[in-house]
């Protein structure tokens, strides 16, 4: 698919309906009436729903730009995610995983979402990132609601080579509070994917006006965080049932805080190693 394209999948269907004709016609149709269920469709229910054959539904995807089948459909998903909520998404997904092993469709989907992260990952976004983390005099990784852990895993991994990491993912006036409390030089990274938190948001967008430098990992340029932001690092995100797969991220703060350690090797290994004595000295671990 071209990335380059802005227009979504109904968009292009919307586009070349004209164009089309017979069956290839029938099957936009439909798509475009009940995009919703066709979000959830195999190739061959969507092939027997409209009465025509699997090649037709693989000729009309390629017509609209994607490689096959799977490529539209996640683009349906994916546009489809801040409208649906969570019993649209498990329904739906009911139909999908009949006969197959949840298990392994599920860690498939994880490598599949890490390896599209890898792939769409900037480097030198990244790079800079981590510098900015290096010099900033305060990092707050911002994150609310279910998604808070991600922000408390980033100051987690990030502490042992630096002090000045707070977690921030209050959603009342403590988050506003420490927002405002942050000096000039201090570095807000945000984390949220859809259906995107307006509470994070919100945080997000009283960082930018603070004159706050923030940046976003998110899914999407097109995230609702584009405009209050200095940075974003886009990350896959994709669904395996009605759950986010998260490895993409997951993947990303591992290699932020593996980059940032191995930038600041000599003052790293002296904090560890003063973690490490006090570790033994009151008998930590088993």
């Amino acid at each position: 698919m071209d990335s380059k394209n802005t227009l979504n999948t109904l968009d292009r269907i919307k586009a070349r309906e004209s164009k089309l004709h017979g069956k290839k016609r029938d099957v936009a149709k439909y798509i475009i009436d009940s995009y919703r269920e066709v979000a959830f469709l195999t190739l061959a229910e969507l092939a027997a729903d409209t009465g025509t054959s699997k090649a037709t539904v693989l000729r009309l995807a390629q017509e609209l730009g994607f490689q096959g089948y799977q490529e539209m459909q996640e683009s349906i998903q994916n546009e489809l995610k801040k409208e649906l909520n969570t019993i649209d998404l498990y329904s739906g997904q009911q139909s999908q995983n009949k006969g197959e092993t949840i298990l392994r469709k599920v860690f498939i989907k994880d490598l599949e979402v890490i390896e599209q992260t890898l792939e769409q990952l900037d480097y030198k976004s990244f790079d800079d990132l981590t510098s900015k983390i290096i010099e900033a005099d305060q990092i707050a990784p911002v994150a609310t609601g279910e998604l808070s852990f991600l922000a408390e895993l980033l100051a987690s991994v990030l502490r042992p080579m630096l002090s000045n990491v707070k977690a921030i993912t209050s959603t009342s006036y403590l988050g506003y509070r420490e927002l405002a409390t942050l000096d000039s030089n201090s570095l807000v990274i945000a984390l949220d994917i859809p259906r995107y938190s307006k509470s994070t948001i919100s945080l997000v967008k009283t960082a930018n006006q603070l004159d706050l430098t923030t940046v976003v990992i998110t899914d999407s340029n097109l995230s609702p965080f584009h405009e209050y932001s200095d940075q974003l690092l886009n990350i896959a995100v994709k669904r395996v049932t009605w759950i986010d797969s998260l490895s993409g991220i997951l993947s990303t703060l591992q290699a932020i805080a593996t980059d940032v350690s191995i930038k600041t090797k000599t003052e790293t290994l002296e904090k560890l190693e003063k973690v490490e004595q006090v570790w033994e000295e009151n008998d930590v671990f088993f």
